[in-house]
């Protein structure tokens, strides 16, 4: 019984590990598409107020 307890251990950690890469993609993909913005809105300003 303590060695299936282990395999099921391994397999909710190997889930969890999958999970935390998923999020921090998405972590990145936020702080891409905010310095986008940001590069974008900097741009537009610099436009109107010259």
């Amino acid at each position: 019984m303590e060695v299936v307890d282990g395999v099921n251990q391994e397999k909710v950690e190997l889930h969890y590990a999958e999970d935390g890469d998923f999020f921090k993609g998405v972590y990145y993909a936020s702080i891409i598409s905010i310095h986008f913005y940001a590069l974008v809105f900097g741009l537009i300003r610099l436009c109107f107020y010259n």
